[in-house]
């Protein structure tokens, strides 16, 4: 099922809207993705599919900014290589959720839910399951496999 198509939570009133989803993945993140493929030494190919998972993560951002959704594993990664672009990140961030959203670092259980809530609410959006190997499934300890100091969320407040 395309991007682009609107999908329904279901278990929210939010909706992936064609013009939310066009904006995010319309934006042009190359310069951002040769910085993050060369200071990781990660195949161009495998950093196209980490910044369409970044993408879909800024939807649901966007879509419920009262969430703090928890963030791990090479998503994260990218995120951070685009958050020190700050101009353009802010930029981003405007144009496409109309305000800035946070990084926000956790190693809380509550951070750990906003993980397993994103993980959740993806599914729902985007009717299917959110890569395991892009986006790390919490062992039993509730440490992410690829990311041993947990998850980082994002906020629209920045609290």
């Amino acid at each position: 099922m395309s991007d682009l198509q609107e999908h329904a939570f279901a278990t929210s009133s939010v909706t992936v809207t064609e013009d939310i989803s066009r904006k995010v993945f319309g934006y042009d993140m190359d310069a951002i993705l040769e910085r993050y493929a060369l200071e990781h030494d990660v195949p161009v190919v495998v950093v196209r599919e980490i910044e369409r998972e970044l993408k879909r993560f800024f939807i649901l951002c966007a879509l419920a900014p009262e969430k703090s959704y928890g963030m791990g594993g090479p998503v994260d990664a990218l995120w951070h290589t685009f958050i020190v672009d700050t101009e353009r990140y802010t930029a981003f961030c405007e144009n496409t959720a109309g305000h800035y959203i946070h990084h926000i670092p956790g190693t809380t259980p509550e951070a750990n839910d906003g993980y397993l809530s994103l993980l959740h609410d993806y599914e729902d959006a985007f009717e299917e399951e959110p890569p395991v190997h892009i986006w790390p499934r919490p062992t039993r300890d509730g440490h992410l496999v690829a990311d041993c100091r947990g998850p980082a969320g994002c906020s629209k407040r920045g609290d």
